[in-house]
């Protein structure tokens, strides 16, 4: 009797190991394939935009909010833009270019983009104050440790999702 028990749990055992390397196969097949298409370049702004929307989505999830949050919310996120592709100085337009005209081009994208940031920054601290004391480590939280990932590439960061 012992040793049929012996065997059945081992079977038993067996049966969940494999079980747990099919679905952990399943799973990073599914993440080479999401991988695969963030690599093709001209996919590369939907790859972002789409963990962009899905990081907001678990934000929203994780704050909890109350229903007199959600339209702070809601302005909150119509204000921050979904990135689109960066504008990029073209390497043979700027060959042609004097290098003060290079320069002068470079600190008129650097005056937009903090124009931009700041934009976002007001936005946040809006957004921000109407959070709860407990909201407010949440999201701090949660831009934590999106600004530690910030260096990695977004299929990296779906599989520390």
């Amino acid at each position: 009797m012992k040793k049929i028990g012996k065997q059945l749990g081992k079977n038993i055992a067996f049966g969940f190991i494999a079980f747990g390397f099919v679905s952990a196969s399943a799973l990073v097949s599914a993440q080479e394939q999401i991988s695969r298409s963030c690599q093709n370049q001209s996919k590369i702004v939907e790859c972002v935009q789409a963990n962009i929307l899905k990081n907001q989505g678990q934000l929203h999830d994780q704050l909890n909010l109350s229903h007199e949050q959600e339209p702070v919310w809601n302005e909150f996120i119509a204000s921050v833009p979904v990135s689109s592709k960066p504008t990029r100085l073209e390497r043979i337009a700027m060959d042609k270019l004097t290098t003060p005209e290079r320069l002068e081009l470079q600190l008129n994208q650097l005056k937009e983009q903090e124009a931009k940031m700041t934009s976002n920054l007001l936005a946040l601290k809006t957004f921000y104050a109407a959070l709860t004391p407990e909201q407010q480590k949440t999201f701090d939280e949660y831009h934590a440790k999106i600004a530690r990932n910030a260096h990695l590439k977004p299929e990296i960061l779906d599989k520390q999702s």
